[in-house]
């Protein structure tokens, strides 16, 4: 059975915040009505 490694541990942090980042994002840009922003971020996060 594996453990939880540093490279797991790092991935998780990094997933974590690039989710937090896109929802504030995304929230953002419908709350100002910014077509252009939500796509960029949908795009990037795709």
């Amino acid at each position: 059975m594996k453990t939880i490694t540093p490279f797991l541990l790092r991935f998780a942090l990094f997933a974590s915040l690039l989710t937090i980042a896109f929802r504030f994002f995304i929230s953002y840009g419908i709350d100002n009505k910014s077509t252009i922003l939500v796509g960029i971020v949908a795009v990037v996060y795709f």
